[in-house]
């Protein structure tokens, strides 16, 4: 998919320079649609190059982090459609230096 440091896109005449960035993904398990998530993310697989995906049941929620080699574009598209996602929030690390909190703690049954 890649044919160097820079692509062209959408028939600019600008080349887009492509980078490594990280996205953060927090999934509320018992709201989000975890396979909606995962088929979105299948559609960029050729520009994710690593992924990691964690359980933390004690906010009812999945963390996946991806690792990914591609154009600011692509990576905003990906975050845009995952952010349409119900209970679910992405945020690109190395783009934008805001962080995103957790729903708050249940209480202890």
């Amino acid at each position: 998919m890649h044919s160097g440091p820079c692509d062209l896109i959408h028939g600019s005449t600008h080349p887009v320079e492509e980078g490594l960035s990280t996205i953060s993904i927090i999934v509320a398990r018992q709201i989000a649609p975890v396979a909606a998530v995962n088929e979105l993310v299948s559609q960029f697989s050729d520009e994710i190059i690593g992924r990691l995906g964690l359980p933390y049941p004690e906010r009812s929620v999945n963390i996946i982090t991806q690792i990914t080699d591609t154009s600011v574009e692509r990576l905003s598209a990906l975050t845009g459609k995952l952010g349409k996602l119900p209970a679910s929030r992405s945020d690109p690390g190395g783009q934008d230096p805001r962080t995103r909190s957790c729903p708050p703690r249940s209480a202890p049954p």
